[in-house]
């Protein structure tokens, strides 16, 4: 699918995150928490987060981040197995998708389907034919977003503390 972006973005550099990001990447996934929370959502709870949990997200998946004029302005994360939300259906021919957020103030802008362009070349790059992620069940936009975004519904796990949609896309 041909991305339509704010031409403002075509200035957007994406790299693995270094050391020197985590600290905004923390602020990201705390502007983000704060947002759900506020909206009554419950996704991502701001307490569960701190900078060494950054951290060991960091040093478990490949960490990204999208930069626009030197400024940070969303982050994702991207790892080759998940059997933990898939379970029987994790895949080795899949990438996973995870902890896309974006700046609230680039919340218009299409920044997360040019994110989601990108993750899909990177990991045909990498080999693999499908792009995989998950949403809270109940995150009906969330949901929404992603079926929109050419995501396929495969569908739905239930755990203690949480149900979510599983999505793939096949990109090769």
């Amino acid at each position: 699918m041909e991305v339509s972006v704010d031409p403002r973005l075509s200035e957007v550099e994406i790299a693995r995150a270094g050391t020197d990001d985590l600290e905004t990447v923390l602020k990201l996934w705390l502007e983000a928490a704060n947002w759900l929370e506020s909206k009554g959502i419950s996704q991502w709870k701001p307490n569960s987060f701190t900078i060494e949990s950054v951290k060991e997200h960091a040093a478990k998946t490949e960490l990204f981040v999208a930069r626009l004029n030197k400024e940070i302005v969303a982050t994702f994360s991207l790892q080759w197995s998940d059997a933990f939300i898939w379970r029987e259906l994790n895949s080795e021919d899949c990438g996973y998708l995870h902890r896309l957020v974006v700046a609230r103030s680039y919340k218009s802008h299409n920044l997360g389907r040019l994110l989601l362009s990108w993750a899909e070349k990177y990991i045909a790059d990498n080999g693999k034919s499908k792009l995989r992620l998950d949403c809270m069940a109940d995150n009906e936009k969330l949901n929404e977003y992603y079926r929109g975004s050419g995501f396929d519904f495969v569908g739905r796990i239930d755990r203690t503390y949480f149900s979510a949609s599983l999505y793939e896309k096949v990109i090769k």
